[in-house]
């Protein structure tokens, strides 16, 4: 995939890839992009890849982000690399215009910046994010998801009833989310019940992502390139037009759609505040 985007060929009689293409859309000191794939491993090995068809070493051109603590990571160039840790020191890295990073690595809190601007100015998501079957943490992301909307519904009498029912109604529902008996593999096989609860945490995450693109009020630009985004556009499933099984970013307009026309004014402001540009490049994107 990153072989394809960064092969080059002739247009107006310069050799140029979709990067420079991209990059040109850039000012000079954003021209920076961040490829998003699904863990720490994926990253090193689009880091060589991608370094590889652009004839530079891995830790010049491009980067890959690691862990603080490499636990069972294997490296290939560990001293190539850039720590979780460092990555407000990005734009200091001469000649970097490509950080690889897992997902989850680039949350909140972490500010790349030039001044006070975003450093990076566009975002490819190579790989739909999808967990893991059998992740532990997507069990208690379950778990959580049904006591936010089962808490408001409860009608029995005392606080210590409430929390017995809570117990025992929980304790059923993590038999059927536990690892040992997660049996769903892929995300269109999820009813819509998981598929929401999935859909708000792929969300947060993919949004908080593209956050660390805007600060200082500039604008990013945004690429899904795995072909699971949209599963009937690109001919990975039957239909004529996209639905929330076929792409995570049907899912994802659905849910803000619901959340900004709240009928609780304050629980809609938030919503607004929160994801409203990213609900109005979704809709743009989907119509397109």
């Amino acid at each position: 995939m990153v072989r394809a985007l960064a092969k080059r060929s002739m247009v107006g009689g310069v050799a140029r890839n979709q990067f420079d293409l991209e990059f040109a859309h850039l000012p000079a000191h954003r021209r920076r992009a961040l490829l998003v794939v699904g863990s720490y491993e994926e990253a090193e090995h689009v880091e060589h890849a991608l370094a590889d068809a652009l004839g530079v070493e891995a830790g010049e051109a491009v980067v890959a982000l690691i862990p603080d603590t490499d636990g069972d990571l294997q490296l290939r160039r560990p001293q190539a690399k850039l720590r979780r840790s460092n990555l407000a020191r990005l734009p200091e890295m001469e000649g970097i215009q490509f950080l690889i990073a897992p997902l989850q690595a680039i949350e909140r809190g972490h500010n790349i910046l030039v001044g006070q601007e975003a450093a990076i100015g566009s975002i490819y998501f190579l790989t739909r994010p999808m967990p893991v079957p059998g992740d532990l943490n997507v069990a208690i992301q379950k778990l959580n998801a049904w006591a936010m909307r089962a808490a408001p519904t409860c009608e029995v009498a005392t606080i210590g009833e409430a929390g017995v029912w809570l117990r025992s109604e929980a304790d059923k529902r993590w038999r059927d989310a536990s690892p040992a008996n997660d049996r769903k593999g892929t995300y269109r096989e999820l009813d819509d019940a998981e598929r929401s609860g999935l859909l708000w945490t792929q969300l947060v995450l993919v949004w908080q992502c593209i956050g660390r693109l805007l600060r200082g009020g500039v604008p990013a630009r945004v690429h899904f390139v795995d072909a699971k985004w949209a599963e009937v556009r690109t001919g990975l499933m039957p239909g004529t037009e996209e639905t929330e099984a076929s792409s995570m970013l049907v899912g994802f307009a659905r849910l803000l759609r619901t959340a900004m026309a709240d009928p609780d004014p304050a629980q809609a402001a938030v919503a607004q505040a929160l994801y409203g540009s990213f609900a109005q490049a979704l809709d743009l994107l989907l119509e397109s």
